[in-house]
């Protein structure tokens, strides 16, 4: 069974794992990870299916801001197209709504195809672009979701 549940620092080697077979570039270091974990202010998500994390999302919550930005979303690569990631997005409304955000906002890697038509395809839309934003050059697309709409779900 598939739950998302709040990360703790108990989860910081197998975050760290994820992250170094999800990504090539620009990965969050083991330092940045507990940053996030124990004093950021923000949340981490993780996706566990049985013991193991096949995904996270960190968000961060600032203050005086009614938008909330998902940091990043990784997906272990055995797991990618199974619904993690809808998961992961839907459980990000859920935070949001409960820290009264109205809205989500993140950038993606134009190079990241199959990221980009999830965030599409959950009615998140493309307000702008930052070139050369990643490490190996490629440009960042800015996303947004206003969640003034949506109801607020238990």
């Amino acid at each position: 069974m598939l739950r998302v549940l709040p990360a703790t620092i108990v989860d910081l080697d197998a975050l760290e794992s994820l992250e170094m077979q999800v990504f090539d570039h620009d990965r969050f270091s083991r330092r940045q990870f507990r940053h996030l974990l124990t004093k950021a202010h923000g949340i981490t998500l993780k996706a566990q299916k049985q013991n193991n994390i096949i995904g996270y999302m960190t968000l961060l919550t600032r203050t005086c801001n009614h938008t909330m930005k998902i940091h990043s979303l990784a997906v272990d690569k055995n797991s990618q197209k199974c619904g993690v990631g809808t998961l992961l997005l839907r459980q990000a409304e859920q935070v949001a709504a409960d820290y009264e955000r109205t809205s989500l906002k993140l950038e993606v890697s134009e190079d990241n195809p199959i990221a980009c038509r999830l965030y599409l395809s959950h009615g998140y839309t493309l307000q702008g672009r930052r070139p050369h934003y990643y490490q190996n050059g490629s440009a960042a697309l800015i996303m947004k979701k206003n969640l003034a709409n949506l109801e607020h779900q238990p």
